[in-house]
């Protein structure tokens, strides 16, 4: 079905190809990515939150969206959005806090880390590797990961981390510390 598909729209003229391309390329975003990055900052404060408490439960702000859904709209917007999404996306940088280097990947690599801590061991992790593969197919973004050393490892350990059946929780932990 997919090769049919494919070929209809190869034999379409460049024309209709190329007005395509720019219909998808104005299609706009439901979400911006500061949308995302916000509410998975404010997930990492509130897991800090609980870790220093001991609390048994995370609580969030009301208005907050729950993490399995806000994953889930995240790499569907990595892999469906602009080009010049996912550089936004990357470029992001908090009104609060400290600056980050690779923008939204370090936000991302920070709640799969903090997941950790808090003991969670869900869903969540799979829908974050899911957002790191959205981003690794995209050239813009894989160049970002592939320059900065600590942001591969960082990828690594969240790919490793979801292996763990076969590479053990603590050979990610020695990752995590080296």
């Amino acid at each position: 079905m997919l090769h049919l598909q494919a070929a209809e729209f190869m034999a379409q003229s460049d024309d209709k190809k190329w007005q395509l391309v720019l219909q998808q390329d104005a299609a706009s975003s439901k979400d911006p990515p500061a949308h995302y990055l916000n509410q998975l900052l404010v997930h990492i404060e509130a897991i800090e939150k609980q870790t220093k408490k001991g609390a048994k439960t995370k609580k969030l702000p009301k208005g907050t969206d729950p993490a399995g859904g806000l994953l889930r709209g995240l790499e569907i917007s990595l892999r469906t959005n602009s080009l010049q999404w996912v550089k936004d996306f990357i470029g992001y940088q908090p009104v609060e806090g400290e600056p980050r280097k690779h923008g939204g990947l370090d936000i991302l690599i920070d709640y799969f880390k903090k997941m950790d801590e808090e003991g969670r061991v869900d869903n969540h992790e799979h829908l974050c590797v899911l957002c790191l593969r959205a981003l690794m197919n995209n050239a813009v973004s894989m160049m970002w990961i592939w320059c900065g050393c600590v942001m591969w490892r960082g990828v690594m350990v969240c790919a490793c981390e979801v292996g763990c059946v076969f590479l053990g929780r603590h050979y990610y932990r020695w990752m995590l510390q080296s």
